[in-house]
C-alpha cells in the first residue's frame, strides 16, 4: 500500500518528477540562444567578426532599461569576446540591426518550433514567437523591446532540451541538423534514420560563431570555464533563463573537441542556477567521463 502512494505522490506531485523533461520541458532557452542570433545577423550581413558594441551595463530601449547580467557592463565588446562574456547589450543591438523576421527565419531552420522526431512518444515543439503570433493574440504590436529580450533568449521563447542539443549539434557540423534517435540497431539491423538537412551559410561564418564558442570554454574570462576537461578542447555556450517563478534555470550546450567534433551536449537543470556553474560543472564530468570512455 505504502509502495501505492509513493506512486501516487509522483505522479500527482506539482513538480511533476514524471515528465520526460529532455522531449516534453519547453523553457526559455535563456543564452544559449545566441549562437542562432549571432549566426543570423551575420549571415544577413549585419554584423561581423570585427563588429563592436561597448556595455555599460544596460542598453535603454523605448524607454526602458534593458539590462545586461554585469551591472558594471563590459566595455566594448567583439563579437567573439560578447560570446565568452554572454554580454546581453551586445546581443540586444544586434538583435534590433537585424530585426525580429530573421531571427524567426533563421530559429525555423535551426528546428525550432517544431519537433525533432526522435522516437519518443509526446515530444513537444517548443515555441518561437512572431509578429504575426503577437498581433493575433495579444492584439498589440511586436516593440523593440521584444526584439531584444528574444535576441538573448528570453521572453515567449521555449525550446526542449532536446531541440537545444540539435541547434548545438547543427553548429558544430557547420549546419548538419541531425534528427536525433535513441536505437541505433536491433541485432544487427539497423532501425535508426540518419537524415540530415543543411542550413545553409557560409563557412566564414559558421568559423566566427565557433569561435564565440571555443572562447566561452577556453578563455580566462569566459562564462563556461568550468566546463574545461584537460587535454579536451570544448565548445560551449552557458545560459542563465528566467523561469518566471522560483530560481532561475541553468544551461550549458557544447560540443567536442573542437578540431573535429564528435560529441554534443546539452545540460540543463530546471530552477538550477547559473549555467556558467552548475550546468558547467556537470558537462565538464560529463566530458570528461566521454574522453575516458573513448580510449
Amino acid at each position: 500500500v505504502n509502495g501505492r502512494k509513493d506512486v501516487g505522490k509522483y505522479l500527482h506531485d506539482s513538480a511533476a518528477p514524471m515528465v520526460n523533461r529532455g522531449i516534453r520541458g519547453q523553457f526559455p532557452p535563456g543564452s544559449t540562444f545566441k549562437m542562432i542570433t549571432a549566426f543570423a545577423a551575420l549571415e544577413n550581413h549585419r554584423i561581423s567578426n570585427q563588429s563592436s558594441f561597448t556595455c555599460p551595463g544596460y542598453m535603454r530601449i523605448g524607454g526602458r532599461h534593458y539590462r545586461c547580467w554585469a551591472d558594471a557592463g563590459h566595455g566594448p565588446q567583439s563579437l567573439v569576446e560578447a560570446f565568452a562574456h554572454s554580454c546581453n547589450v551586445f546581443f540586444y543591438n544586434t538583435g534590433l540591426l537585424i530585426g525580429v523576421d530573421a531571427i524567426y527565419e533563421k530559429s525555423l531552420e535551426f528546428g525550432l518550433s517544431k519537433p525533432t522526431g526522435i522516437a519518443l512518444p509526446s515530444e513537444k515543439k517548443g515555441f518561437v514567437p512572431s509578429r504575426e503570433w503577437k498581433k493575433k493574440v495579444t492584439h498589440s504590436g511586436w516593440h523593440d523591446g521584444d526584439t531584444a529580450n528574444l535576441a538573448i533568449g528570453q521572453g515567449h521563447l521555449q525550446v526542449t532540451p532536446i531541440q537545444a542539443l540539435v541547434m548545438t549539434a547543427a553548429v558544430a557540423t557547420n549546419g548538419q541538423l541531425y534528427k536525433p534517435y535513441v536505437v541505433d540497431k536491433i541485432d544487427g539491423m539497423k532501425i535508426a534514420e540518419r537524415n540530415t538537412k543543411s542550413i545553409e551559410g557560409t563557412p566564414e561564418n559558421w568559423k566566427f560563431v565557433k569561435e564565440g564558442l571555443d572562447q566561452v570554454v577556453n578563455s580566462s574570462t569566459g562564462t563556461g570555464r568550468l566546463a574545461r576537461v584537460p587535454n579536451l578542447r570544448i565548445a560551449g555556450k552557458t545560459g542563465t533563463a528566467q523561469s518566471g517563478k522560483g530560481e532561475d534555470h541553468a544551461w550549458f550546450v557544447g560540443f567536442a573537441p573542437v578540431e573535429n567534433p564528435k560529441v554534443a551536449l546539452v545540460v540543463f537543470l530546471e530552477h538550477g542556477g547559473h549555467g556558467g556553474v552548475s550546468a558547467a560543472k556537470l558537462a565538464s564530468s560529463v566530458f570528461g567521463w566521454l574522453k575516458e570512455a573513448a580510449y
